[in-house]
């Protein structure tokens, strides 16, 4: 019963930046310590968190395993840690440009809570980005690697 609970309360901020997720892709090795696998990224909400410009689209964007850290007995005092182990990129220029999206005039609807709160304050973490980068007569593939461990602050996002 607890597990399904929480399961709910990670769907709900995953669903925002992942695709087609569901609460049978999360494990649990403890209540606080949660992975998935073979997560498909939202392109769309990532291009506009990253602030990409407006002649690059993500084509792709997925990521092969996902642990996250949960302290729910210290979520004022500590972050959620959400690590990523390895993330494969593809992304091009548009021959059309994508809308602008703005977030950074984002309104907020409703109490600003507990929730909001801890998912602001998260920590992520990458150890691996794999981009595969395509124009017109060009392509182009780079690859960064965190030199810390896993949990340790790499690329905050």
């Amino acid at each position: 019963m607890a597990a399904t609970l929480l399961k709910g309360q990670i769907l709900k901020v995953l669903s925002r930046f992942a695709k087609d997720v569901d609460a049978n892709q999360i494990k649990f090795s403890s209540l606080s310590q949660a992975n998935l696998s073979d997560l498909v990224l939202n392109e769309e909400v990532l291009s506009n968190v990253l602030e990409l410009p407006v002649w690059i689209k993500l084509s792709r964007a997925v990521c092969n395993r996902v642990s996250i850290q949960i302290p729910w007995t210290h979520l004022n005092s500590q972050p959620i840690r959400i690590n990523l182990d390895e993330v494969y990129v593809d992304m091009e220029t548009c021959a059309e440009l994508r809308p602008f999206s703005d977030t950074s005039a984002a309104t907020t609807v409703g109490d600003y809570g507990r929730t909001e709160m801890a998912v602001d304050g998260m920590l992520v973490t990458v150890n691996t980005v794999e981009i595969n980068f395509r124009a017109p007569g060009f392509h182009a593939n780079i690859q960064v690697r965190s030199s810390e461990s896993p949990i340790a602050p790499g690329t905050l996002l």
